[in-house]
């Protein structure tokens, strides 16, 4: 049962992280920031090329009185490319902080975003400086799938801007 103002929503992503060399130890980092008084949870999985992979946490820091940031950092090695899925369940007051974003510092290629979420939720999607356009490939009620073939390069991502539906 969802509690007034408390949305949650489970977002996985699937993507292929490009290496320039296989010797080189590639370090795949992923953060989060949130405001105290709306994060109510979050929980990051993530699986390299299908095994469970144990993230750990490299950063934890106060940004200001009222928002935190972590940092977390799975090393990679080995291989050319590396099939990365990562999921997030999030649980927030979406009056507070409705905007999601994912802006990668590697480059990748062939990326998938999953994202079911309960309730009364409209979800905006924005590319964030891609090359191309992300396809909306899935669109239940519940339920919406966008799909990015080709390559994201650093600092390229997207948004997720969550609102009641009226």
């Amino acid at each position: 049962m969802q509690k007034k103002g408390i949305v949650e929503y489970k977002k996985t992503t699937r993507l292929i992280l490009v290496s320039h060399d296989e010797d080189t130890i590639i370090p795949y980092e992923f953060a989060t920031s949130y405001k105290k008084a709306i994060e109510v949870s979050y929980t990051p999985e993530v699986s390299i090329d299908n095994e469970i992979a144990k993230p750990i946490i490299i950063l934890e820091k106060e940004l200001s009185d009222d928002e935190n940031l972590v940092k977390y950092k799975v090393e990679l090695r080995g291989k050319k490319e590396y099939i990365i899925t990562k999921t997030d369940q999030r649980k927030f007051k979406i009056d507070l902080d409705p905007i999601q974003y994912y802006k990668t510092t590697k480059i990748l290629k062939d990326i998938t975003i999953d994202i079911v979420i309960e309730g009364n939720i409209e979800v905006e999607f924005k590319e964030l400086g891609t090359l191309n356009s992300m396809e909306r490939s899935l669109n239940e009620k519940n339920h919406i799938r966008y799909q990015y073939s080709g390559i994201i390069y650093p600092q390229q991502g997207y948004l997720l801007n969550l609102k009641m539906k009226k």
